[in-house]
């Protein structure tokens, strides 16, 4: 048993690697899979507001460069079944200064007495003074699961991107797995979220506080 444990830690690592290495670093595919994450919203809880601050990754082994997506932002719950989420958040990389405004909507569904479903759309903006702006819209249904404190989520989405580098447009989709995990830490919920297809691989942290 323990053979096959550490066989399927290994496979899974080594799938991790060679997602990694996959693609290049200013790929439009590539950061509008970065500035995709949504804001975990519990449909467990019954308290309607959320701050949320958190990082989104990559690296590139054999390259020395990664890309990260910091982001600080809100979640609203209008009602039992429905959230608003947003940001605007700028940050400098690599010399550049870019600038990210998101705005989506949330809608949950399913027994009456769970709506452990939710489907979202967002909008996301993503500005690079220097580089090339991208606009994202993304849509996404997961599933919520509870397993004694903590709360996990899986789903399916895809993201459709068209990338403007002033002198021409390109468009295109990414269509993505993802999982979440959210782990109560007193006060705070710590996340952890991947996002995955067949040529990337992202991930990120991060920290919620919710309120009544």
């Amino acid at each position: 048993m323990n053979d096959i444990f550490h066989y399927g830690i290994f496979r899974f690592l080594l799938i991790i690697q060679i997602l990694n290495g996959s693609n290049n670093v200013k790929s439009p595919s590539l950061i509008s899979l970065g500035i995709s994450n949504s804001y975990a919203i519990s449909p467990f809880s019954t308290n309607r507001l959320y701050i949320q601050s958190s990082m989104s990754f990559k690296s590139f082994p054999g390259k020395n460069n990664y890309q990260y997506y910091p982001d600080i932002g809100f979640g609203f719950k209008v009602s039992k079944n429905f959230a608003l989420e947003g940001s605007v958040f700028n940050h400098s990389f690599a010399g550049f200064s870019n600038q990210i405004i998101r705005g989506g909507v949330q809608y949950y569904y399913g027994s009456s007495d769970t709506l452990s479903w939710v489907s979202s759309l967002r909008k996301v903006n993503y500005k690079s003074i220097k580089n090339f702006n991208l606009n994202n819209i993304t849509l996404e249904t997961s599933k919520w699961i509870r397993y004694r404190n903590n709360f996990f989520r899986f789903g399916l989405g895809s993201n459709f991107y068209t990338k403007d580098n002033f002198l021409y447009k390109q468009r295109g989709q990414t269509n993505f797995i993802l999982s979440n995990i959210i782990i109560p830490i007193k006060i705070f919920q710590l996340g952890f979220e991947t996002r995955m297809n067949l040529d990337m691989f992202f991930y990120s942290f991060s920290l919620q506080k919710d309120f009544y």
